[in-house]
């Protein structure tokens, strides 16, 4: 089996000293780079450091009609985005031969229904890992407020069309391995794929960010603290755990760092439930500041209908904080046995699950320094960026492999 020497990496969002996205493809592309050489396709940006041994290769999308970047998470960034993948892929044979890269990857976005490779020129091709598969069963949908019932199902037709657009279908085909961040995303890429899809997170920490995160210490007294960390937008659930706080004791506190356009709902909720005074919404922090609130709060609650990741999953355990988190999306498969996953058959079976793993750690302060102690393990042995880098550099022999062995191992025969 044949292992690359020079990794060409898709990433349209890649920026140094960022979270989310672009901090997945910088850093993906400097971990590897202590592997491969690596160059990266993005889009024009900000300007990048002279002295970095990542070459990067800027691409404009040229079918779309000005230079203006639309906010990536709004309808009209969605279409840029898609604008952007159609003309790397048409450059993309180009740019191969100019570089003599032997393998491509597909790192961010992370979105399996939009496509990304369409000709490789012989080139294995790796798809993601990419997320975007994650869902809330109906019965979960039918339970929302209507306003929030009429995003999801508008969310899962977006997705639904786009399966069928012929480019991301050409993307599937190409495709030498693909892989997911959840096992619902891998299910939908098997699909298009008709191959075996291994889940495969993508979000990681720098080993220094680790250091600095296991530092943070956690109150041995006093009553329990609970924070959240995120935008305020309809599918990230922080009403479930509002709602939540109106059937825990009196002591327990709440603060909700971020903001966003469900922050006036949400403050009326808890005004609804009575909790006002103890739930505390902090607003945008700087990273100092949302440090210090992490020290001092005894455990995270991320409670996100769906998503592919959640890199803040990673930062709390890394500080040594248990996590709750609805069963069965990305959040859940980052803490894994390190943390509270919540079943979510419907809303109100969401608060309830959330009231109770709330109260389970209230109660057991043994739970939460083994959970504590698990997630600070888990994140050291699977989730530095170098763990990261090595569990993708795994499927580079299996992309260059032959059809046949590649299906036989990935499904571990």
């Amino acid at each position: 089996m044949t292992h690359p020497k020079h990794i060409l990496l898709v990433a349209f969002a890649y920026e140094p000293g960022r979270g989310s996205e672009p901090g997945v493809g910088w850093n993906m592309a400097h971990a590897l780079a202590e592997r491969y050489q690596v160059t990266v396709i993005t889009r024009t940006g900000p300007e990048l450091p002279e002295d970095d041994p990542v070459r990067v290769i800027r691409v404009d999308a040229e079918l779309w009609p000005s230079r203006y970047q639309p906010e990536p998470s709004s309808y009209l960034g969605q279409l840029y985005y898609y604008a952007w993948t159609r003309s790397v892929g048409a450059q993309l044979p180009r740019i191969l031969d100019q570089t003599g890269a032997d393998l491509v990857q597909h790192t961010t976005y992370v979105r399996y229904w939009m496509p990304s490779a369409q000709d490789t020129a012989g080139r294995p091709f790796i798809w993601g890992p990419v997320g975007g598969g994650e869902g809330m069963d109906e019965r979960f949908i039918a339970s929302l407020p209507s306003r929030i019932q009429r995003s999801e199902r508008f969310r899962n037709a977006v997705r639904a069309t786009w399966e069928l657009d012929p480019a991301v279908r050409r993307t599937a085909n190409l495709a030498s391995v693909a892989l997911a961040t959840t096992p619902e995303t891998a299910g939908r890429m098997e699909r298009l794929t008709g191959h075996a899809v291994p889940v495969c997170p993508t979000v990681g920490l720098s080993l220094p960010e680790y250091e600095r995160l296991a530092r943070i210490a956690t109150p041995d007294d006093g009553p329990l603290e609970l924070l959240s960390v995120g935008r305020l937008v309809d599918w990230k659930g922080y009403d479930l755990a509002v709602e939540a706080m109106a059937d825990l004791p009196e002591s327990v506190r709440y603060t909700i760092i971020g903001d966003g356009p469900e922050r006036a709902s949400l403050e009326a909720l808890a005004h609804q439930k009575g909790v006002s005074e103890r739930v505390h919404f902090a607003g945008w922090m700087d990273r100092e500041e949302v440090l210090n609130a992490m020290g001092d709060s005894h455990l995270l609650i991320h409670p996100s209908y769906h998503d592919s990741g959640g890199m803040v999953c990673l930062e709390a355990m890394a500080a040594g904080k248990p996590v709750i988190t609805l069963a069965g999306n990305g959040p859940a498969v980052l803490t894994g046995a390190a943390g509270l996953p919540v079943a979510a058959p419907t809303r109100p079976a969401a608060v309830r699950g959330i009231t109770r793993a709330i109260s389970s750690l209230a109660d057991d302060r043994p739970l939460r320094r083994h959970l504590s102690d698990s997630g600070r393990a888990r994140v050291r042995e699977q989730f530095l960026w170098s763990r990261r880098a090595e569990a993708i550099s795994g499927f580079y022999g299996l992309a260059s492999a032959s059809p046949d062995s590649r299906d036989a191992q990935a499904q571990g025969e």
